[in-house]
């Protein structure tokens, strides 16, 4: 354990001294990890730096005060926009030696996910090389096993907007695109596209799969398609140009991308042309917003931006009464001060008709009325102002409900 703590603090160094360079290519020319990772240039260091920053972005719905939020904060203030410890340390409310503690763990989550994504073996004896073709040691399964445990507890299988994960992705690899002279096409992405998955595992796949495969595209197209069924999502990556299809697509690392949407309950499969990953497509729920307050509509609209659900918006109790004569949805988020009608009588007469006397409704005021709003048998009180967490917690415990 000695020897491999050594190797550690090694390979924690020389990364440490490449994001302090991160911009200056000299030096990053000079750092050990151009060697060990086979890299080309000092620009494929620096986005591969860039990459796995990025890749540690909480997705949406983790809490801002995680410890995956911090580490990514420390990371990208401190060595993607280079701020000294004392702007970050501030920016952060932690004092200078708390940011020191913070460092070392966050470096430490990107040599972990280095040695995942390239195979690093940090305990040989004249120090860390990358060995391909080597079988993974006990110690460096288990340490997968807990990262992928800790990804799963920390960004859950849920409902995520696929097109949405598919043009971070794709933000993130322009500079790879833009190397290789290749053009990103998507198709098919109109409308939504929600499936059933990790958000964290499927944008770390496709960041392992699609670089080779734009490396064979050079000069060339590549086409990120969907097609949905009731059942299933598929989503393929294909070089457009058939010539440079004649042999098949191989990644080194499509075995690692392979277990991991494994994980996120996806399947990857590997043809000639490129690759293609099928998902369970998700169930989206509707919900129906019946406020005055037009600001109030774009609020909860930016709050399920990341979501599956669906929103149907009224302004007035007319409005809304006339789409629940062609809709039933699984959730009504009512707001009680409304002209003409308010909220109370609306609630009234939804818990009377028999058609939608089974909707759960939530009851969203500024009023501090939630015993009222529970003897009208509302299924949930939010006092405004609202915030996003309440909003959606909400709305998945409902739904959730009403699906039982």
């Amino acid at each position: 354990m000695a020897m491999d703590d050594e190797r550690n603090r090694d390979l924690v160094q020389d990364l440490r001294r490449a994001f302090h360079h991160l911009y200056d290519p000299v030096e990053l020319r000079k750092n050990a990890l151009m060697a060990v990772l086979r890299l080309e240039s000092p620009a494929d260091l620096r986005q591969l730096l860039q990459e796995i920053v990025e890749s540690l972005r909480p997705t949406f719905g983790v809490a801002q005060h995680s410890d995956a939020w911090r580490t990514h904060r420390v990371l990208h203030h401190r060595y993607i926009e280079q701020f000294d410890q004392q702007g970050v340390a501030a920016n952060l409310g932690l004092s200078i030696r708390q940011l020191r503690r913070q460092e070392v763990v966050a470096l430490q989550s990107v040599v972990d996910l280095l040695c995942v994504r390239f195979g690093l073996n940090r305990c040989r004896e004249h120090g860390y090389s990358l060995d391909a073709h080597a079988e993974p040691r006990a110690d460096e399964a288990a340490q997968f096993s807990r990262d992928m445990h800790l990804i799963q507890r920390t960004d859950p299988k849920r409902s995520i907007d696929l097109t949405l994960l598919v043009e971070s992705v794709l933000e993130t690899l322009a500079a790879k695109a833009a190397t290789c002279g290749v053009r990103l096409l998507l198709k098919g992405f109109d409308g939504d596209v929600y499936v059933e998955s990790v958000p964290q595992l499927v944008r770390q796949a496709l960041l392992i799969m699609l670089p080779p495969l734009m490396e064979r595209a050079r000069n060339s197209d590549v086409q990120i398609s969907v097609d949905r069924s009731v059942q299933s999502v598929r989503l393929d990556a294909l070089v457009c140009d058939a010539e440079s299809c004649a042999t098949a697509c191989v990644v080194d690392d499509s075995e690692m991308a392979g277990r991991l949407l494994v994980l996120a309950d996806a399947e990857l499969e590997v043809d000639t042309h490129g690759f293609a990953v099928r998902f369970a497509s998700a169930v989206a729920a509707t919900v129906l917003i019946i406020d005055d307050n037009e600001d109030a509509h774009l609020l909860y609209r930016r709050f399920v931006t990341h979501t599956s659900y669906r929103l149907l918006h009224a302004y007035n109790v007319s409005q809304a009464e006339a789409l629940l004569r062609d809709i039933t949805p699984h959730v009504v988020v009512l707001d009680v001060m409304m002209p003409d009608v308010d909220g109370w009588e609306m609630l009234g007469r939804l818990r009377e008709h028999p058609q939608t006397m089974s909707i759960p409704v939530v009851v969203c005021t500024i009023l501090p009325q939630q015993n009222l709003a529970n003897t009208l048998r509302a299924a949930a009180f939010l006092r405004k102002p609202v915030n996003v967490e309440n909003f959606v917690a909400t709305l998945d415990k409902l739904t959730g409900a009403s699906a039982k």
